[in-house]
């Protein structure tokens, strides 16, 4: 996870947690620190990564993409490393792969990676889209609104292939605040599937009540809940529990 608290989003490693049953977690440590020499490219602003699995030969290998700002300068950018275990320890690429946009503005943050399992093929989605595939259809979930926002929230659309167009559902809104509950901005999330079923959660971040007022965009939550659908196909409307 994206190290939280810092004032401007100044966090400059990522810790990692392991659980057996999404309930009871285990802190293993620091797997990637961009102020030592893991990451020679970059000085800080480790941002929301994501993380794939991939079989290379005959043993499983971890592919960890993430957000860095250079020591060159000139907004942030996306490096990887890589490790034979999810817990680390990581080894950088030594450079970032994405530096600029296509649109020729912007910075490169908030990646994540799909591997299609229809086709095989690996896709690369910035600025806090996630993408899986269940029945036949390609899922796309997005961020609405801004990251101190308490009003920050899911959004989701559908296609028939990785590579969209994406069709956005009829009530599309997936994951929102619940001021009854303290419960604000709850967004920029992945999705896990448990292995081999058709049960599935949302895991996001949510702004830490405490600081909705005071300093709401560096102090989150992690969260998970459940995630389910109506037979049509539809995601239903997640109610964030405490």
């Amino acid at each position: 996870s994206t190290t939280d608290g810092q004032p401007g989003w100044g966090g400059w490693y990522f810790t990692v947690f392991s659980s057996v049953d999404l309930k009871n977690w285990k802190d293993e440590g620091v797997m990637l620190d961009l102020k030592s020499d893991q990451v020679p490219w970059a000085d800080g602003n480790a941002w929301a990564p994501c993380i794939e699995e991939k079989l290379v030969g005959d043993q499983y290998k971890y592919f960890f993409y993430y957000s860095g700002n250079p020591k060159t300068g000139g907004g942030k950018q996306i490096g990887v490393a890589t490790s034979d275990s999810p817990a680390g320890p990581f080894v950088d690429l030594g450079h970032p792969i994405i530096t600029d946009s296509p649109t020729g503005h912007g910075q490169q943050i908030d990646v994540d990676v799909f591997t299609d399992p229809a086709s095989g093929k690996s896709y690369s989605y910035r600025e806090a889209a996630y993408v899986f595939y269940r029945n036949g259809l390609y899922y796309f979930m997005w961020s609405v609104d801004d990251t101190g926002s308490p009003n920050y929230h899911v959004a989701y659309g559908t296609s028939t292939s990785p590579l969209g167009p994406i069709k956005v559902a009829k009530s599309p809104v997936v994951l929102i605040q619940n001021p009854e509950k303290e419960i604000y901005g709850p967004a920029h999330n992945s999705i896990l599937q448990v292995p081999g079923t058709d049960k599935w959660y949302i895991v996001y971040h949510r702004i830490n009540k405490n600081y909705l007022k005071s300093d709401p965009g560096v102090h989150r939550e992690v969260c998970i809940d459940r995630m389910e659908f109506n037979e049509d196909g539809s995601i239903k409307q997640v109610i964030p529990t405490r």
